[in-house]
Formats: structure tokens, sequence, C-alpha cells
């Protein structure tokens, strides 16, 4: 079995396994693949140990917690292990290749209105023994869009303050969208 990366450009990049006893070489997602990706986007794989101080979001993939490194440091911990305890692991890798993918591109790491992923790091469920890997976001000084609109300072903001963070996010979503030859950013 061999693993190979062709990367004509950052979001083409086709993770290939061929396996003699199969005649049709697809993408194969797995950790093997995960970890080829964060290498070829020189993304961090952290040793940060962490405690979890609680769930700011929730999604269809991933719950995000936050945790404090030291005063005045936040992240953002995207916890997959929802994923991987449903036993779909190579839709878990595949999901998760997909977001490194795009957050890796050199056009969206450089956007300042699209948070950065500063690297990975790793849980161990204790009940099934299976590791998962946590992406890791500086969390943001103001919480999420909603948080902050509904803030006091959000509040306070002008027509033409609200109306710039319009814009920005029009073109955080547009540059998303621009980066992608695959229509999956959503």
């Amino acid at each position: 079995m061999s693993v190979y990366i062709s990367s004509s450009q950052y979001l083409e990049s086709i993770l290939v396994t061929t396996d003699e006893s199969s005649n049709d070489p697809g993408p194969h997602y797995d950790l093997i693949a995960f970890l080829a990706i964060v290498q070829q986007f020189k993304i961090d794989i952290l040793p940060v140990m962490w405690d979890a101080v609680g769930a700011v979001g929730k999604g269809a993939t991933a719950t995000v917690h936050q945790s404090t490194v030291n005063v005045g440091l936040e992240f953002a911990l995207k916890r997959t292990e929802q994923l991987f305890k449903a036993r779909k692991a190579p839709k878990a890798f595949e999901l998760l290749i997909w977001e490194v993918t795009v957050l890796g591109a050199p056009a969206i790491r450089n956007h300042s209105n699209i948070v950065d992923l500063e690297g990975i790091c790793w849980e161990i469920d204790k009940e099934y023994q299976e590791l998962s890997p946590v992406l890791v976001f500086q969390k943001a000084r103001h919480g999420d869009l909603a948080a902050y609109l509904t803030s006091p300072a959000g509040m306070r903001s002008s027509f033409d303050t609200k109306l710039s963070l319009c814009v920005d996010i029009a073109h955080a979503i547009d540059t998303l969208h621009s980066s992608s030859k695959y229509s999956r950013v959503k």
C-alpha cells in the first residue's frame, strides 16, 4: 500500500491510497491522511493539555469549547469526538481534512476577517479509548457575532459600525467560496 499527495494547487490536494487487492484507488480518509494534510499546510501540532471550561457552541460536526491557557489568552477548541463516537471515523476524517484544507489555504490564512487555525491537539475518549483531533483557534475577544451584538458594547454600536461588520463578513464569505473549487464551503 502506498500513500501519495498530488498537490497542483492547495485546495486540489487529493489523498489516494492504492491497495493491491483493489482495482479502485480512491480517496482514503484516516489518521495518516489527516496528518499528511496537517503537515502539508504546516499546521502546528500543539502539545496542549487543556480543560474545557464550557461549551460556547455546537454544530453538526463538533462542539466548540473554550479553554484559558493563561491570563489574556483563550482558545476555542473544536472538539470532534461526537463524529468519532458515532463510529464514523472515515467520514469524520474526511470532514476534518476538508476543513484543514480550506483553513490552511493561503488566502484564508491571511484573511483579516477569518479566524486562524492555530493548530491541532488531541483528545482521548476515556470510554472508547479512541483518539480524536481537536482544532485549536484563538478565541474571539468578543465571542461570536450574536454574543457581541447582544452585549452592551454591541448594542451601543452605531449603524455604520454594524454595516462595516456586515461588509467584513461578506468579504470573508466571498474569500471562503472563491478559494474553494469544490462547493464544500457552506
